[in-house]
């Protein structure tokens, strides 16, 4: 029990213990108040030592709090009067009983065998963690006792084994009987250190390895007069970082073993340093001067611009991301302007200018350096940038309605939807004081509605914007109801020189229902706590609460956004362990809501049960197909963690306790057809006798799920070599070779850059891609000489190879985006369809084939010229693979909200003259059981998703909101084809339509979504009459994009067989499975009635083929 960082008590066998408080201690005893904070420590009454083990190079005094507070229990504490004196009393938790079961590596009873434990939770403790130390008994069993919680435990037993068990929970007065897999053989390294790196009281350590990322074990080695070392019981599996300690000048080295391996004649040495003779020298470092930027403002005419408001938006970047800051100043009679203060970084800023002028829209550019820090080293001081403030009258007049009337009063709010002229402003991020707030009110204005319900915004830049409205509070005063009404709208078009309307209806946010929660037995959850993981569909189970049940298991969902909402809630016999909630053993449910102003708040019961870990049962084949002993590797790629295992005579080995989710395997073997150490750098490379006989296993990644054995088999497939010699006019020195081969290798390629030889391997058959690539001084920079060479591996063999680079340059090859840059060759100005007038607020996009996001991006200023971007939006769209992206660059332009994509070719050098096509629109509406829709308290969403164009398709889509009425407009459209589906509240769902948009005019869209239905609990079950449980069904749905967005592939069935589904529209259905094979018929139709108010649902037995 720990009662401050150097005070540490044991109890005797009735609870009591006497501390001699240190004189820096300050108590107050006070009967009935709370004493000092204690952790509490289970040690097992001499038959097991506990304490914290601490990773080197940590304070002691902290790293023993970290431990303590991450891995000790916490007690009640308190003060009470006992005989007239002050008594200090503790109440530790209970604990519970583990007896665990070790195997050595040959699979028998580790008996009589001293252990070490650790507990392996959430926190990886880079500190330490605390260990039990003990001893097995003749049956190679071990008793410890332990606090209640989940966890898994690491076991190292020194001089035979190492592994782990599987996840388990530790219950209060109870025993838990686990038998982990036989363990895995330690390693050992032994070699000899450099004389020039030996100094007096150095030795050899473990800096790093991957034993489930704890740091609680590190074996260390004294180095001998002669430079020996002999490193034993390494816990391998991963790379080593071995550690020379206490040695001058220290050195690190990686090393990977396997469990069992013996490596000999190591040798620890200084690193030899080749370098190109391309590599350009160090640039010396120096102070950055204070930046400043200066330039110009000027009207269309040419004139200056006098008094005009200059903002300097300035980025950089810090240890948690952009880092925005606001500058300042007014141009002089000559339109002339000077900012001095703006932020200073190490590693740069870049600049984006504004220019605020009344009666006009906003000018925008990007700031300039005079010097180009690549090239000197040194963050650019010098900026300059020039403006053109516009001409434009674009407007948007927005008239806010509630319940059909107008509403005066509320507060309306803008956003750019394409971020025109902001590049990347991000509200909230700056630290400028009121620069950054009066910026920010610029680029997303605000006003109140007036008596009429309208507010009305001027001198916009062209494109396409977001609106937000609201009126009343969101707190409930003085016990009056929330009066907050809020409406939004997506994708408003404003164009050039004109006043535009739009009109969207405000409405009470919708109530989150009440969530009842059933235990395992179908009773009312009796909890202080549980947790509930919830978020919209195909967005994850991203929001997480802790929440406290009513007394009838009630709890309240905090959410009033609407659309399909997944809810997980998820708890634990021990309601807080401190191991995250999607590792089993668990209790849990899975559910969907539908959440919209449409439907009142309800009611859903959820039924929780059991879910534990899955086994996974490994066998290993030799070539032959013969049962193979040997070592495995289970890594967490889901959860984190790793488990490690021998496998004996027998083949088969089994892991159980293993958290749902995927896992990569890796087997390995101790025999001679294992593959052979390459040796360091100056070994002498193996024989080709050594490497013909090579036998490895090929990693696998397997999938465990909750409560199923999987079963896997690996069989040892035999390899090839490849050998050979780098020649050329150019030094062997200056390349390096390397292996493109997705296929496990232990080794791949060593090369020696004296003689140039190489060895590369072990490979399966099949083609092996070699690349040679020179010494550069960045290794992402493309090499300037250098090439690949697709080689044929046989098995059994070594081929023999030579390769010989092309002729070394000077110079490396030119960058992808200075190449395709077009700063220097486009036209002066881009024009809008009439060849004439400038097309201010146009956008401008360089794609290049396997290049994404696009290379260059310009918006187009008052004068028609480019301003270079950083930031370009796209229209999210489903994730599924789209073909016909460009296989040759291609340069688009466009105003959103105008005029669609004119995509042309594109050649580096060629000046070309960009003129934007004619506007395309077609406008539409939507409709509820054919009825309009502007009574309605909802939103409505078409998604036009562009086809045939690849990952261009995204720029060319739409995703906007309807007006009150319904009605909408598709401005911009691109001559092509669109698929167009609407949504209600994204929940209930229109029919798609296909619209090709050519030269002929276009009609009318009218997009008919049927009225809510009611929620529909399907008792549902195989052919033979057995319910899912447990399962999970698929529901037909209407095929489109917003369906793919909004709706989820499967919905779980719970314990009883029943299946809640929510968001489906009033009329016939049909359900299936979600893997079902293609052609596999559907349910027979159920028909979901109209919704009325109270959501009674609607019952129904459906049977489902396959």
């Amino acid at each position: 029990m720990d009662l401050s960082a150097d005070s540490t008590v044991v109890t005797d066998d009735q609870g009591r213990f006497t501390w001699n408080a240190p004189e820096s201690s300050y108590l107050f005893a006070r009967t009935g108040a709370a004493g000092p904070e204690c952790e509490a420590i289970p040690d097992d009454m001499g038959s097991w030592r506990t304490a914290p083990a601490i990773a080197p190079q940590h304070d002691a005094a902290n790293a023993m709090r970290e431990i303590l507070e991450h891995d000790a229990q916490s007690c009640v504490t308190k003060w009470t009067a006992e005989g007239g004196a002050a008594s200090f009393s503790v109440v530790a938790p209970e604990m519970g009983t583990v007896t665990l079961r070790l195997r050595g590596p040959n699979g028998k009873a580790l008996a009589n065998h001293a252990v070490e434990v650790a507990a392996a939770n959430q926190w990886f403790g880079y500190s330490g963690v605390l260990v039990h130390y003990g001893v097995t008994d003749n049956d190679g069993r071990l008793r410890m006792r332990r606090y209640a919680g989940l966890t898994y435990l690491q076991i190292v037993a020194p001089g035979a084994g190492f592994g782990s068990t599987g996840y388990f929970n530790t219950v209060a007065n109870n025993e838990t009987t686990l038998e982990t897999p036989p363990l895995a053989r330690l390693a050992s390294i032994s070699g000899v250190v450099d004389p020039a790196l030996r100094t007096p009281g150095a030795f050899i350590t473990i800096a790093a390895f991957g034993f489930g990322g704890s740091t609680w074990y590190h074996p260390k080695a004294a180095i001998d007069a002669q430079g020996r070392f002999t490193l034993t019981d390494l816990l391998a599996g991963d790379n080593f970082q071995l550690s020379l300690a206490d040695a001058s000048p220290s050195n690190s080295i990686s090393v990977n073993l396997k469990p069992g391996e013996e490596v000999t004649e190591f040798k620890i040495q200084a690193p030899t340093h080749y370098t190109s003779y391309t590599e350009p020298p160090p640039t010396k470092a120096s102070t950055p001067a204070t930046p400043s930027v200066r330039g110009h403002v000027r009207d269309t005419a040419g004139h200056p611009a006098a008094g005009v408001d200059v903002y300097a938006l300035c980025t950089y970047y810090g240890f948690h991301g952009a880092i925005q800051q606001t500058r300042t100043a007014k141009t002089d009679a000559e339109g002339a302007y000077l900012i001095t203060d703006l932020p200073n970084d190490a590693n740069g800023i870049s600049v984006v200018l504004f220019a605020a002028q009344s009666g006009h829209p906003l000018a925008f550019a990007r700031a300039e350096s005079d010097t180009n820090m690549a090239a000197t080293g040194v963050p650019p001081s010098k900026f300059h940038g020039d403006l053109i403030v516009p001409d434009g009258k674009s407007g948007l007049i927005v008239r806010v309605l509630q319940q059909g009337k107008p509403l005066p009063g509320a507060q309306v709010s803008l956003a750019p939807h394409w971020s025109p002229g902001s590049d990347g402003f991000v509200p909230g991020r700056g630290f400028g004081g009121g620069d950054s707030t009066t910026l920010n009110a610029l680029l997303q204005p605000a006003a109140a509605t007036n008596a009429d319900g309208e507010a009305t915004f001027e001198h916009l830049t062209p494109g396409l914007w977001n609106i937000g409205a609201s009126f009343g509070s969101a707190q409930a005063t003085n016990g009056a109801t929330p009066t907050l009404v809020t409406g939004s709208e997506s994708g408003a078009a404003v164009g050039s020189d004109e006043m535009h309307r739009f009109t969207l209806n405000v409405h009470a946010r919708p109530d989150a229902p009440l969530i009842r929660i059933l235990d395992a037995s179908g009773q009312p959850l009796a909890r202080t706590t549980m947790s509930v993981l919830s978020g919209p569909v195909n967005d994850g189970l991203n929001w997480f609460s802790s929440i406290n049940p009513e007394p009838n298991g009630d709890i309240k969902l905090m959410t009033n956004d609407s659309g399909l909402w997944r809810i997980s809630p998820r708890y634990r016999d021990i309601e807080a362990d401190g191991v995250s909630l999607s590792v089993e053993p668990i209790y849990a449910g899975d559910g969907y809501l539908a959440i919209s102003p449409a439907i009142s708040a309800h009611s859903v019961t959820f039924r929780t049960a059991a879910r534990v870990g899955g086994r996974l049962r490994i066998r290993s084949l030799d070539a032959q197909g013969k049962p193979s002993p040997g070592a495995v590797v289970l890594k967490s790629l889901s959860q984190g963690g790793a488990f490690f295992a021998s496998i004996d005579d027998s083949g088969e080995t089994v892991f159980s306790g293993l958290p749902s989710g995927q896992y990569s395997v890796q087997l390995s073997w101790g025999r001679p057809q294992d593959a052979p150490k390459f040796g360091q750098e100056t070994d002498p490379f193996p024989q080709d006798a050594a490497l013909t006989d090579v036998q490895i296993f090929s990693p696998h990644t397997v999938t465990i799920a909750s409560g199923e054995e999987t079963q896997e088999t690996f069989q040892a497939v035999r390899q090839g070599y490849i050998r050979g010699k780098i020649t050329g006019a150019d030094d062997p020195k200056n390349y390096w070779v390397s292996a493109h081969n997705l296929y496990y290798s232990p080794e791949l390629v060593k090369y020696d850059r004296t003689t140039g030889e190489f060895l590369a391997g072990p490979f399966p058959a099949g083609k092996t891609t070699l690349r040679v690539q020179r010494q550069t001084r960045d290794s992402m920079t493309n090499p300037a000489t250098g090439g690949d060479w697709p080689i044929d591996v046989t098995p059994g063999k070594v081929v023999h190879a030579t390769l010989t680079p092309a002729p070394p340059t000077n110079q490396p090859a030119p960058k992808a985006e200075p190449q395709y840059d077009p700063s220097f060759h486009l036209s002066d100005s881009i024009f809008l369809a009439d060849g004439v007038t400038p097309a201010w607020g146009a956008q401008v996009a360089i794609f290049v084939p396997g290049s994404n996001p696009p290379i260059y991006h310009a918006q187009v200023d008052a004068e028609g010229k480019l301003v270079r971007r950083s930031d370009l939006y796209y229209t999210p769209l489903p994730p599924k693979e789209m073909s016909g992206s460009p296989t040759e660059p291609v340069i688009i332009t466009w105003l959103p909200g105008t005029s669609g994509a004119t995509i042309t070719p594109f050649t580096p050098g060629e000046n070309k003259r960009l003129t934007l096509r004619a506007p395309i629109a077609v406008h539409g509406r939507v409709t509820v059981g054919g009825q309009s829709v502007d009574a309605l308290p909802s939103a409505f969403r078409v998604l036009a998703v562009a086809q045939g164009r690849g990952q261009l398709n995204s720029l060319m889509s739409f995703d906007i909101t309807t007006q009150a009425d319904g009605s909408f407009d598709l401005k911009g459209l691109t001559p092509g084809t669109y698929i167009i589906q609407a949504a209600r509240d994204n929940i209930w769902l229109s029919e798609t339509q296909t619209l090709t948009v050519g030269d002929t005019p276009l009609s009318d869209l009218v997009f008919n979504i049927a009225p809510p239905g009611a929620p529909a609990i399907l008792h549902v079950t195989d052919k033979h009459g057995k319910p899912l449980a447990g399962k999970s069904i698929h529901v037909a749905r209407p095929a489109g994009p917003l369906t793919d967005l909004l709706w989820p592939n499967a919905f779980p069935v719970d314990s009883a067989g029943d299946v809640r589904l929510e968001g489906l529209e009033a009329g016939p259905h049909q359900i299936g499975l979600p893997d079902a094979k293609p052609n596999t018929p559907l349910s027979k139709a159920f028909t979901v009635p109209a919704y009325a108010d109270g959501g009674k649902a609607y019952e129904a037995s459906v049977e489902v083929p396959g």
